[in-house]
């Protein structure tokens, strides 16, 4: 997940709160490329959103229930990328330390 938007209610502002920081993803994808010696993509960036939460709660997917959000739109991105992608890198020693 990469940032979670906040509408307040009253006044209709929005506001985007980053809570594990920026970059690690894409910080990750690229240092397991370099590890494998291949183009590792990042493959989204999922807003947190109060809707998806829910619908994971109850067992209704936002792709389903709200496909125009902006996070189904993400999902959706990123099965699309998936989807096209010739090699994988599962299964494959990635040399990544949790410590950095």
């Amino acid at each position: 997940m990469s940032f979670l938007r906040i509408t307040c209610p009253d006044s209709h502002k929005v506001f985007e709160v980053k809570p594990f920081g920026e970059g690690g993803g894409q910080e990750t994808a690229n240092r397991i490329g370099a590890h494998i010696n291949a183009k590792v993509p990042l493959l989204a960036k999922i807003p947190m959103e109060i809707e998806l939460r829910e619908g994971g709660d109850t067992g209704s997917p936002i792709v389903l229930s709200n496909p125009e959000s902006e996070a189904a739109q993400a999902f959706a991105e990123m099965v699309e990328a998936i989807q096209h992608r010739k090699r994988s890198i599962a299964g494959l020693p990635l040399g990544l330390n949790p410590q950095g």
